[in-house]
């Protein structure tokens, strides 16, 4: 992200140990499920405004938006999505 000018403090996402600037196969962070709204809450100063996911991982980090979008749900976040009136979208694929 160093490259669009975001600090690395400001970026949530999983990552890997690099030796010499090459990714290795070492995890270090690994936001999932609950991991992904105690990440969000550790650095959100205000309520989260939006969110977006695609898979039941993802429940837990749109819980905490004023509005969650389930973007291409797999099937158990768009059962999810539906039940709790969250905007479900289905991008059409290119041709």
């Amino acid at each position: 992200m160093k490259r669009f000018g975001i600090p690395a403090e400001r970026v949530l996402a999983a990552a890997v140990r690099s030796v010499d600037g090459i990714a290795t196969d070492e995890l270090i962070q690994v936001p999932s499920d609950e991991g992904k709204r105690t990440a969000l809450r550790m650095v959100l100063k205000r309520k989260l405004d939006a969110s977006f996911g695609n898979s039941i991982h993802d429940v837990a980090m749109l819980e905490l938006a004023g509005q969650a979008f389930a973007i291409n749900p797999n099937p158990d976040l768009a059962s999810i999505a539906q039940e709790r009136r969250w905007t479900i979208y289905q991008p059409e694929l290119p041709r």
